[in-house]
């Protein structure tokens, strides 16, 4: 099924699997529709419930025991993109159509179109970024009077962002941006701008080389970004795109492994290898068959790879 209490949280250095919620919890029969979840954050918001009675769910699985409660009544409506800071999990913000709502979980409280007139948004150390209706990116700070105008460059920012579009502001350090638009197109704040043009489903950066990797339902791509580059006045881009692996059936999941040469992917209900070569085409090799319906996860830590294989289910590492 795929009801709250179907869900199950792994601690890899215990080696230990545990239900994500208590067996008392009056939530463990919700069906879940949507999880929304941040990198290096202990904290989700879970959308769930039946088709008359749709509850939104705060779970905190960094304590030693979940902690879930409700606060369905912070969200007027379904937004296309909920994000918050690590540094800063009391604030949530929810982006929809054309502006944002600010939502402080202790106490609660919603603030009602607190950035309006936008087409995209994003987080980073505090800071609230956005583009409004001209495609001008702004810099917000809590408590501050006026917002900064970080970028207006009209011809550059229109040729960049489309107006009936919206997009997700993703920062991979403070020098490289990603903008993401609700059909999956890629740009970066780095000429030549454009990564991808649709169909993105995720992304894992490396930041010690500066690579992105980057993926459609079809095919990997690996952009290089040379913005720190010695060289840099030799070259006319700060970002190199290169296609990868092109025979995907529907890729799932991407993962840096190891030395940072090879990477770990779920194509389909299959978990494959891809060895890359500086010259030539990379080597690929099936590691491992998965249950269908059911995510992977590769600890670069540790270099296991921990999935339910295909014939029991069974959880193998």
């Amino acid at each position: 099924g795929n009801k709250l209490g179907d869900y199950f949280k792994y601690d890899p250095e215990k080696e230990k699997i545990s239900p994500l919620l208590p067996e008392d919890s009056q939530f463990r029969d919700f069906p879940v529709e949507m999880i929304y979840k941040k990198r290096d954050s202990a904290m989700m918001i879970i959308y769930s419930g039946w088709l008359k009675d749709k509850r939104y769910l705060l779970l905190d699985i960094g304590a030693k025991k979940a902690k879930i409660r409700e606060i369905t009544e912070l969200f007027p409506a379904r937004p296309l993109y909920i994000d918050w800071d690590t540094d800063n999990e009391k604030t949530i913000f929810c982006f929809y159509k054309n502006y944002i709502n600010r939502l402080d979980l202790e106490p609660e409280n919603l603030y009602f179109k607190y950035k309006r007139d936008i087409i995209g948004f994003g987080l980073h150390k505090e800071k609230i970024y956005y583009i409004d209706n001209k495609s001008d990116i702004f810099q917000s700070s809590h408590g501050s009077q006026k917002d900064k105008k970080l970028f207006s460059d009209t011809e550059l920012s229109r040729e960049l962002f489309n107006a009936n579009a919206r997009y997700r502001i993703e920062f991979l350090k403070d020098n490289i941006i990603l903008f993401i638009s609700g059909k999956g197109r890629l740009l970066t704040n780095q000429p030549p701008y454009q990564i991808l043009e649709k169909g993105l489903v995720d992304t894992q950066f490396q930041e010690s080389r500066d690579s992105l990797l980057y993926w459609t339902r079809h095919e990997i791509g690996v952009a290089d970004f040379f913005i720190e580059n010695k060289d840099r006045a030799l070259i006319d881009y700060a970002v190199k795109t290169q296609i990868i692996y092109d025979k995907g059936e529907d890729i799932e999941q991407c993962f840096w492994a190891g030395d940072k040469t090879h990477i770990v992917i779920k194509d389909s209900n299959r978990v494959y290898i891809i060895e890359l070569e500086l010259q030539g085409a990379p080597h690929i090799n099936q590691a491992a068959e998965v249950m269908k319906n059911t995510k992977v996860f590769y600890s670069a830590e540790t270099g296991y790879l921990y999935y339910l294989d295909n014939e029991k289910g069974l959880l193998k590492g």
